[in-house]
Parts: C-alpha cells; structure tokens; sequence
C-alpha cells in the first residue's frame, strides 16, 4: 500500500518518508509516519553492516558510506521526511550519505531524529548539510527510542499529525 503514491485519506501532499534503521526504531516511526501521511517509503540500506565502532568513528569523522541503490530524486514530492538515529552528535552516516547525493524537494523537507540525548547540534549538523541548497528543515521531532514499539508508533502518529497540519496549512 506504501508505494509512494497519495492516498484519498491522506494530506493531499505528494509525499516520501525515507529512512535508516540499524535495530528497527526507525523503521517503526517510518511506516507509522507514511501510513499516516498516506506516503511513499523508502529505506536507506549499507551495502555491508559494521560494528558499532566502526559506525561511531565513520559518524564522528564524517564519512560516507556506500548505499544499495534507491531512488535519489525527490523533486516532484512536496514533503520529505527523514527518519535517522543520531551517532556522535549528527544524524547518522548512511543518512548523511544519503542527503547529500540526493535531489531533495526545494520547498519543503523535514527531518525526523531519533535518540535518547539532547539533538541540538544534530540539527545543527543538519542544517550545515543542507546550506545552500535551498532546502528548508520545515519540522524537526524527536522520538527518544528507547520506548516500546506501540509507544514508538503512537510519537510518530503525532509527529505526523503535526506535519498534516503544517503541509495544509492548518
């Protein structure tokens, strides 16, 4: 049902909810967000898992990371939203990798962190990839994931209520 096409129930709002998961947090917000929004779906994928370190010390030194291939062009949707754990005070590697090869929707684009500390300089960090690119963070939600699955599902419901609001205009 999540295939990237608008439901009647939905928005109205053209819409992707793109996501990286390593244990499956952000993989429960993101079905929770797109069912909401009645969104496509899209999960950014490593082409080989590391350890916990090594995806610390890739994070902490900026790396990017190889991704499986997925759709990278989101220009003709109105509303992306990315859900990524947050690892050395950023959003995530594989999330990163993914901002900034892909064509991302000028008017509207919105960031979903997850994690139990504080997110300021995430969103900072955030903020420092996309300068320049004419792309404006419209919403910013935390989800602290160290909650139970139904609980995770109901935050994002939210957070999505939250942006169906904001994307008509409410």
């Amino acid at each position: 049902m999540l295939i990237g096409e608008n439901h009647p129930e939905g928005t109205g709002v053209k819409a992707t909810v793109v996501y990286y998961t390593r244990f499956g947090h952000n993989a429960v917000i993101a079905r929770a967000i797109a069912e909401k929004l009645a969104a496509g779906l899209e999960r950014i994928e490593t082409t080989r898992q590391y350890g916990f370190a090594q995806m610390g010390m890739r994070s902490f030194l900026n790396l990017d990371m190889r991704l499986r291939p997925m759709r990278t062009d989101f220009r003709e949707d109105e509303l992306l939203v990315l859900c990524t754990p947050i690892w050395a005070w950023k959003p995530a590697s594989p999330a990163r990798t993914f901002l900034k090869r892909a064509h991302l929707p000028p008017r509207l684009a919105v960031c979903f962190s997850t994690g139990g500390g504080p997110t300021l300089r995430a969103q900072e960090k955030l903020d420092q990839l996309l300068a320049g690119r004419g792309v404006a963070v419209t919403a910013f939600g935390e989800i602290d994931s160290r909650v139970g699955e139904e609980e995770l599902r109901a935050r994002a419901c939210e957070f999505a209520d939250r942006l169906g609001a904001v994307a008509s205009g409410r």
